[in-house]
């Protein structure tokens, strides 16, 4: 369903976008999401991941347990995405009044008002809904955030596009764009939108089902610390050089993406005709890939309700 009809600020988040026009846009982060580049960010990382464990400590009852991590999980990923496209040092937990809880009510409410959009009648188109409302007041907030930001860099962006490339690593995104000059501002904002809203959900999901296998498997658990310790000191924080010596993990996270996706299935439209099966599926329509069965069929993986990250480590791996 085309619901950027209706909304037309809903067109500024691109995965709304098809064809070659999704892939123009979407070219434009290459750089950016290189590993090496986002190794650049390991520092700031680290920080917010100081300040998680710090909450976790915070909220534990006597016997060490969190109830309910979900809040820390989410303040996290917020936190890490922030900085990521800010350049941002936010405190989610203890911030109730000032920048981060307008980004964590603007973001969350923004999540919350495509999937009504996208899962409900779209009477927006005829009137305006609450969600139709809520959508607008939500993108209105975060673009006037991301304007601040804009307006903070832009006003030396001529220095800071001197700066050597390790430097300009471990700049913000929203920073990398505004030097690079391939993109307004306007359209930068936009980029940071996106990256908002699609790392803060995801990236809360993922991690907390790696924290739900790793509980209930211990043997796993154990793997991944001594792959840590093995490589990292007593007081010694990942890096780039560091995270490279420790492929585990990786397995870690591709294993609990396989049992537990962020999304179960993606919509894709067919840009051209095509036979699938004996069965032929014209261009334009919509086909809907179902992540989480592919993922648990035993065509594709051997034992596939077992958590397994080895499986990962294999160069003959199938598919």
């Amino acid at each position: 369903m085309d619901i950027t009809r209706g909304i037309p600020k809903l067109y500024i988040l691109y995965y709304n976008r098809s064809g070659e026009e999704w892939r123009a846009n979407r070219s434009k982060l290459g750089k950016q999401l290189m590993p090496a580049n986002v190794y650049g960010y390991c520092p700031g990382f680290n920080k917010v991941a100081r300040r998680f464990i710090r909450n976790v400590y915070d909220v534990q009852n006597d016997d060490g347990f969190v109830e309910d991590a979900r809040d820390l999980i989410r303040y996290w990923s917020l936190e890490v995405a922030t900085h990521f496209v800010y350049g941002a040092n936010l405190d989610c937990r203890n911030d109730k009044e000032g920048l981060a809880k307008e980004l964590q009510d603007a973001v969350g409410g923004l999540l919350d008002c495509i999937f009504d959009l996208q899962t409900t009648l779209p009477l927006f188109k005829i009137f305006p809904t609450k969600a139709y409302k809520d959508f607008n007041k939500n993108m209105d907030k975060l673009i006037e955030i991301g304007q601040v930001y804009a307006d903070k860099y832009s006003s030396d962006i001529e220095a800071r596009a001197a700066v050597s490339d390790e430097k300009f690593h471990g700049m913000s995104l929203l920073e990398q764009w505004l030097i690079e000059g391939k993109m307004s501002t306007k359209d930068a904002i936009s980029h940071s939108i996106n990256m908002l809203g699609a790392g803060m959900d995801t990236t809360a999901h993922t991690t907390a089902f790696v924290l739900y296998s790793l509980s209930k498997h211990p043997k796993v658990q154990e793997k991944a610390y001594k792959q840590i310790t093995s490589v990292l000191g007593d007081d010694e924080e990942p890096d780039g050089d560091s995270l490279q010596k420790m492929p585990y993990l990786g397995h870690l996270i591709k294993e609990t993406q396989r049992l537990y996706p962020v999304a179960p299935f993606v919509p894709r439209m067919l840009d051209t005709d095509i036979d699938l099966l004996g069965y032929h599926i014209p261009a334009k329509t919509t086909i809907v890939p179902g992540l989480e069965a592919m993922g648990q069929d035993p065509k594709l993986f051997k034992d596939p309700l077992k958590f397994n990250p080895d499986r990962w480590s294999t160069d003959d791996i199938h598919p």
